[in-house]
């Protein structure tokens, strides 16, 4: 018996959706750009993205590495995190 929610399709789904909150968390941040990891976390999985506790942080990753979207870690022991936003 195959699992549909572990195919490659559905995990592509659910890294679109991780993909567009993460992206909708680095907007919404604008005027707070500091944040904890745990923030990102909570706020991917109450805009209903059930998933890894790590996928958020990993996806973060990629989406800097795309282009997408810039940050430092500026505390690693507390994973403090700072966005930066180009100006238009």
């Amino acid at each position: 018996m195959s699992h549909d929610d572990d195919s490659p399709e559905e995990r592509r789904r659910v890294e679109l959706k991780i993909k567009n909150l993460i992206l909708r968390f680095y907007y919404e941040r604008r005027s707070n750009p500091i944040f904890f990891c745990d923030e990102l976390r909570v706020f991917v999985s109450r805009n209903g993205a059930l998933v890894a506790p790590a996928s958020p942080d990993r996806i973060l990753r990629m989406l800097r590495q795309q282009g997408h979207l810039d940050y430092k870690v500026t505390d690693r022991t507390q994973s403090e995190y700072t966005f930066f936003y180009q100006e238009a």
